[in-house]
């Protein structure tokens, strides 16, 4: 096993830590677990980030008000991670449910996450 290959299954560990962490009874691990999301992409790459990862948070969603305001803040770094801006629209429609939360402090930080992600577009097109 070389350097490469072995720091590859450490990531690929952490990720599968992390994932088991989004599915656990305790408050606090989901909200660590959430927070990790942007390792738990790079472990899978662009691809499988946005087929598989993304797709899996939709599904499911927690309803802990503490846990989708990480998840909102976290989409809105993981623009590299699922690919760059030409894959932003993978990640607007899980915003898009956060920012119609009830819970104030989670669509704030969906809207946030929301500009964030847009901003190399919105720089994009003003160079058109």
């Amino acid at each position: 096993m070389t350097s490469g290959d072995t720091d590859n299954h450490d990531e690929t560990q952490a990720a599968a830590t992390l994932i088991d962490g989004l599915k656990g009874p305790e408050l606090s691990i989901r909200v660590t677990a959430t927070q990790g999301l942007s390792k738990i992409g790079a472990a899978l790459g662009p691809e499988r980030t946005r087929d598989e990862l993304l797709p899996f948070l939709a599904e499911t969603i927690e309803d802990d008000d503490e846990v989708l305001k990480a998840l909102a803040q976290v989409l809105g770094d993981m623009l590299d991670v699922v690919g760059g801006a030409k894959h932003v629209a993978s990640l607007i429609p899980l915003l898009e449910v956060l920012a119609a939360s009830e819970e104030r402090a989670v669509r704030e930080e969906s809207v946030r996450s929301i500009k964030k992600v847009g901003k190399p577009i919105h720089d994009i097109t003003k160079q058109i």
